[in-house]
């Protein structure tokens, strides 16, 4: 044996085991182990909670912060907030704007189609042409030797088909997007948010 100092932290113990041959005794003790396993099958096919579900109650919410400034050709400084690079978001997205193609002086009235129609989808007939605005079914001069369609759109049309290089809202990449979303189990009270709560 190890000697110890302390003769307490030495000692051992150990469960006796008395075994007795009874038939009451045995016969309670399986008794009582199989009414306990009953309960619970019972329970368990009773109230099925193993089975219980509830429909998930959800939201997503994504912002987007940030302010950019560009010199637009012919326009000067502009500066971009959330209203201006942001746009309605598709079914589980969202879209920044990081590049514009600015035609001045735009207003809503009617003007000649732009020849992009003509070139671009080698179609001579004006009515079909594809429109960037409406139809009014009439031809107009577009200088002094052709025409093509009249339309009801902001005039003048875009004439470019490239955007410029380098993006104007390159800064877009510093913008900051935060995504809150929350789940709810309404029938187990369970609420779970990925951002964490207020102090």
């Amino acid at each position: 044996m190890p000697s110890c100092s302390v003769l307490r932290l030495c000692q051992y113990e150990t469960n006796k085991l008395v075994r007795i041959q009874s038939v009451r005794l045995g016969s309670l003790k399986w008794s009582l182990n199989a009414a306990i396993l009953l309960f619970i099958c019972v329970m368990m096919l009773w109230n099925r909670k193993y089975q219980e579900f509830d429909l998930v109650v959800s939201s997503v919410t994504a912002k987007l912060k940030g302010v950019a400034q560009t010199r637009l050709p012919g326009v000067g400084e502009v500066v971009w907030d959330v209203v201006d690079f942001s746009r309605a978001s598709q079914k589980n997205s969202f879209f920044v704007v990081t590049n514009v193609i600015v035609t001045k002086n735009q207003k809503q009235g009617r003007c000649a189609e732009v020849l992009l129609c003509l070139y671009h989808f080698k179609l001579f007939n004006p009515p079909d042409c594809l429109s960037a605005g409406i139809q009014t079914g009439s031809c107009v001069k577009f200088d002094v030797s052709r025409k093509t369609c009249e339309v009801s759109a902001w005039c003048p049309i875009e004439t470019k088909t490239s955007p410029p290089r380098p993006a104007l809202l390159a800064a877009a990449e510093n913008f900051t997007v935060l995504i809150k979303n929350n789940i709810r189990f309404p029938a187990f009270n369970f609420i779970s948010k990925n951002l964490p709560k207020k102090s």
